[in-house]
């Protein structure tokens, strides 16, 4: 079945959108003529009602902007993604964050206690998952191992050693 016009422009404006980087702007520019030219025809009730429409439209569009740009940066935290977030930029929140990283001790397990007593006296609740970790022994092997390599060093042609 043969595409109608409507389809065929619609496909046209697809294409456009991936090949031309002016085209959307374009596209935008002529969207807002036809909206003007529409407001201009309409009676004084109409226009308090488009305009009320228009309103709710762009809020919400600002809205899903703001919430793409906050998920875009890749260093954002849930506190940066909230609608009140303390930084109008990714950036600003980057260079806070770069900050603090610098003012933290270098060695790995000093750098996670004073994060984790940031938190504790911030009040999220961080803390007690890493007092558990840090109270847990990462670095003690398994009993198996420690049996076999007992083994190996028992053998007698290990044990004994030539003159």
């Amino acid at each position: 079945m043969p595409l109608t016009n409507a389809e065929k422009i619609r496909r046209f404006r697809e294409r456009k959108k991936q090949s031309d980087p002016d085209f959307q702007k374009n596209e935008n520019a002529r969207i807002n003529e036809i909206r003007k030219r529409k407001v201009a025809e309409m009676s004084d009730s109409e226009r308090a009602q488009y305009r009320e429409e228009a309103k709710l439209r762009k809020r919400s569009s600002r809205a899903a902007k703001k919430l793409d740009s906050s998920t875009e940066a890749p260093h954002a935290s849930s506190l940066h993604a909230s609608a009140t977030a303390p930084y109008k930029r990714p950036q600003s929140f980057g260079k806070a964050v770069r900050k603090s990283m610098r003012a933290l001790p270098s060695p790995p397990r000093k750098k996670i206690l004073v994060v984790a007593g940031l938190a504790h006296r911030v009040g999220l609740k961080i803390a007690n998952q890493v007092e558990r970790k840090m109270s847990e022994r990462p670095n003690v092997l398994e009993e198996e191992i420690v049996d076999t390599v007992r083994q190996f060093y028992f053998r007698q042609d290990i044990v004994y050693t030539s003159p």
